[in-house]
């Protein structure tokens, strides 16, 4: 496990400009922790649009070049984790197919957390941000543990 996943692990940070880190340092972690394996072909074709879409969103990162981000690029680095995440559920095998869902809505949540706040780190509620932060953090490794079994 990185440093940056135990961070997360943690909960959310407690000052807001660290809000901002976190949140996109989270969206990183999802990519560079939460789905840390490589996939392969092991014929079924559900699991291989799975590993297909796990893989893509793993050497796709939205947040790689992100140190700090206005709003508005937290917004489209955001839409865009969303989409790679939603395509990893929508191609999850039955047998993964509730931790990919657990884990697009830990993805939905997070997501709504900040676009109520307008993506500004100030105005996020630090308890229901932590709370979506701990989900978040929870489905990425469980993605990760069905990804590593089945790629």
């Amino acid at each position: 496990m990185s440093p940056r996943t135990a961070r997360f692990r943690s909960g959310p940070p407690s000052t807001p400009p660290a809000s901002l880190l976190a949140a996109q340092k989270l969206a990183g972690a999802l990519v560079l922790v939460g789905l840390l394996s490589g996939c392969g072909d092991d014929g079924g074709g559900d699991v291989v649009a799975f590993c297909e879409a796990v893989e893509d969103l793993r050497t796709d990162d939205p947040f790689e070049e992100l140190q700090v981000a206005s709003p508005g690029e937290m917004r489209d680095a955001f839409a865009a984790l969303a989409a790679g995440v939603d395509r990893i559920a929508d191609a999850a095998p039955d047998e993964v197919g509730t931790q990919a869902d657990r884990y697009a809505d830990a993805v939905d949540a997070l997501r709504d957390e900040l676009a109520g706040a307008g993506y500004d780190p100030t105005r996020v509620d630090q308890l229901d941000y932590g709370q979506a932060v701990a989900a978040y953090t929870e489905a990425a490794v469980s993605v990760d543990n069905a990804a590593d079994a089945l790629c």
